[in-house]
């Protein structure tokens, strides 16, 4: 299993903005089926992860996408532990085809589509997925090559063998995360609302103002204590000094608290202003994912597996 952390940034004028960072956990199927020696499941260690996840990608080997269409039911055979661990989830689903340098040449990802659905247990897991979880959008079939189409053919004995002097130019590796991103921002917007006055602060810039006012008193209030202390023994310590100190003081120690509180109001205007500016950065990420989606169900039509007309 391996575990790995993304950071969704887009750079501006304004400088670099980070939306939100995604966790990408990596694992193979056969998790979900192998048994340690004391009897316990790898699905035990994983359940918690698939049932917290936003997005679940099945990948399908596009080798065994090959046999499975020259008759070898064994891929979705081999699928079905996998749809029993899925089936109560709420993630977006998607499958993707690995190695389709493989099946590019000689299938559309149309007909491997239809084809795979033609197996019960896949388009009953879809079927039913589509109807538990309809905000949860299509499931989509999508085809990639870590290497690209021409880097190697298959040889006679089922292995790869390298074309010479061929470079590998990877297809379609982002197209998975185009498709789910969107969505994962869509969620991510409802976290990043308009923030609400800071109610400390009002309260804060409430007392300030009050204990402004009362010290715009202080210069009335000395000359009615130095015009009493005249006839006052209590009073008769008081002096214009001791009482120009404690104004003195005061207001200082009301500066002060001022430049705090305005250190923590710029604060959270900074803190507003970068919200605006991370959901203006989704907004055009949205976009971007959302055309480059739009050219590939125009150039792979039946990606969709759901929602097929």
């Amino acid at each position: 299993m391996q575990e790995l952390a993304f950071t969704c940034s887009v750079r501006s004028p304004h400088g670099v903005f980070s939306p939100f960072a995604i966790k990408y956990v990596d694992y193979g199927g056969g998790l979900l089926t192998d048994v340690y020696e004391d009897g316990a499941t790898a699905a035990d260690d994983i359940e918690d992860r698939l049932r917290k996840a936003n997005v679940l990608l099945v990948f399908l080997d596009g080798m065994k996408v090959v046999n499975y269409l020259e008759g070898d039911s064994r891929l979705v055979d081999e699928l079905v532990p996998v749809f029993n661990q899925l089936q109560d989830s709420t993630a977006v689903i998607h499958f993707v085809i690995t190695k389709w340098d493989l099946l590019h040449d000689t299938h559309t990802l149309k007909e491997v589509a239809s084809s795979l659905l033609d197996h019960p247990d896949l388009s009953g897991f879809v079927d039913h997925h589509a109807r538990m979880n309809e905000r949860a959008g299509a499931i989509r079939l999508f085809p990639v090559s870590s290497v690209g189409l021409g880097f190697a053919d298959r040889g006679p004995d089922g292995q790869m063998v390298k074309r010479p002097g061929a470079r590998p130019h990877p297809l379609n590796v982002e197209i998975p995360f185009a498709a789910v991103l969107p969505d994962l921002f869509e969620q991510a917007s409802q976290l990043l609302l308009d923030p609400a006055p800071d109610e400390e602060l009002e309260q804060r810039g409430r007392l300030l103002a009050r204990l402004r006012g009362i010290s715009g008193l202080f210069p009335v209030a000395k000359k009615v204590l130095l015009k009493r202390a005249v006839a006052s023994p209590a009073l008769a310590g008081l002096g214009e000094g001791i009482l120009d100190s404690f104004s003195n003081w005061a207001d200082s120690r009301l500066n002060v608290y001022e430049g705090r509180l305005e250190v923590d109001r710029a604060r959270h205007r900074a803190e507003a202003e970068k919200i605006a500016s991370n959901r203006e950065a989704m907004k055009h990420l949205v976009e971007a994912f959302e055309l480059l989606l739009a050219d590939f169900e125009r150039a792979h039509p039946g990606s969709q597996l759901s929602n097929r007309a």
